[in-house]
């Protein structure tokens, strides 16, 4: 397969300053490298949900233990998300300056050392303490293998070509010039939505379970990985289902999907006393909806607005929209605390019911703004090659 790959595009080699004969040899290291990146690119992002999981779980016995209040478990949630908040906007632009090597295993490492330090200063049941190990250990790795193609001297052909021939006029943006890019703000609004969506049930749907629907606490611990379950299906499949029934336009697949994650939980909100298997079955597809769309928009959406026209700001970009998508997570603490406890359960998923609904909006109006944009380049690229024709017309003549 890589030999034909490689017939395919071997022509384009040569612009490269490659020979032919080295194209086989380099697709095979980019595959395998491929492969090995992907793997531990995929467990250091895991390792990060083992440091946030752990306090939705034992929000039960915080609130039996130390007779907290809700709205004081929604300040734990958002003392866990701020600094996330804070860091992930911030270091986009360090990303950009120091590469994303650099930037993910840092960001792993303080996180791994930060849990390491609050459980030998404060203790509680040593629940951070193997996730942080193995936190650790996945910023090793990163750091490790996690290389960027031009620091191991690879060439991955149609980018350095692009690149190369947007060189001139890459630039990376400030963040004034960042926050005037059209889609921009419509796709990190949508961030927040879905991501305040997304934390609430993270954080209290093993409570709501125990308290409102009177699962026991096994029960409620085992149901609430439902969500996770949804979303780790949505997530491994909104690519491939964007690719072949959108034809590769992320933002109009994502719309859809939110759309979707909202009916779904509108319909687990109506039928919560229906029993497990209807439940079940809604929070499956609640997560699928939920967490498809915000591996799009918060990754290759994300990337795309950051290098378009030859912009370099894609961690940048990508930074601010998962930035205030985790503003959503800081928010959805004190908000569901508050409403549950002075308007119960039934009140906090209409809530959620809104968000995703208001989500959905702006991703379809993100999606109208880019199929406006590229009319409008389109029509502007057509009006060059007529201005060019009509010269070459007259100096003919």
């Amino acid at each position: 397969m890589a030999l034909l790959y490689a017939n395919n595009i071997c022509s384009e080699f040569p612009r490269c300053g490659m020979h032919k004969s080295c194209a086989a040899k380099m697709l095979r290291q980019l595959l395998g490298r491929r492969f090995l990146v992907f793997a531990i690119a995929w467990l250091a992002y895991a390792s990060g949900y083992l440091l946030r999981k752990p306090i939705g779980v034992i929000k039960v016995d915080l609130e039996q233990e130390f007779k907290f209040t809700k709205l004081q478990l929604g300040w734990m949630d958002s003392a866990l998300t701020l600094p996330y908040a804070t860091f992930q906007v911030l270091f986009g632009s360090v990303g950009d300056t120091l590469g994303a090597r650099r930037t993910s295993s840092a960001g792993l490492l303080i996180a791994a050392v930060s849990m390491v330090y609050l459980q030998a200063s404060y203790g509680w049941r040593h629940i951070f303490f193997l996730p942080s190990v193995i936190v650790a250990v996945s910023s090793v790795l990163v750091f490790l293998f996690c290389s960027e193609p031009s620091e191991l001297g690879l060439v991955i052909p149609s980018k350095d070509l692009q690149t190369t021939s947007n060189r001139d006029v890459s630039t990376v943006l400030s963040w004034s010039e960042l926050l005037k890019m059209p889609i921009l703000i419509d796709v990190s609004l949508a961030m927040f939505c879905l991501k305040l969506v997304r934390y609430c049930m993270y954080m209290w749907l093993p409570l709501y379970l125990l308290s409102h629907l009177s699962y026991g606490k096994t029960e409620a611990g085992m149901f609430s990985t439902m969500f996770e379950v949804g979303g780790v299906v949505g997530s491994a499949t909104i690519g491939l289902v964007i690719d072949r029934m959108f034809k590769g336009n992320g933002i109009l697949g994502s719309a859809i999907s939110a759309l979707f994650c909202t009916v779904c939980l509108l319909c687990f909100t109506l039928t919560r006393h229906w029993g497990v298997a209807f439940n079940s079955a809604f929070m499956v597809l609640v997560g699928a909806f939920n967490c498809g769309p915000d591996t799009i928009l918060g990754g290759s959406v994300s990337a795309q607005l950051g290098e378009m026209n030859g912009r370099s700001s894609a961690a940048s970009v990508t930074g601010i929209v998962n930035g205030f998508g985790t503003l959503g997570t800081v928010v959805q603490g004190p908000l569901i605390g508050f409403v549950s406890e002075h308007y119960g359960w039934p009140a906090v998923f209409y809530i959620m019911v809104a968000f995703s609904m208001l989500g959905s909006v702006c991703i379809f109006h993100a999606s109208t703004l880019k199929a406006a944009l590229a009319q409008e380049q389109s029509t502007s690229s057509g009006d060059s090659r007529r201005d060019i024709q009509r010269l070459l017309v007259e100096q003919e003549i």
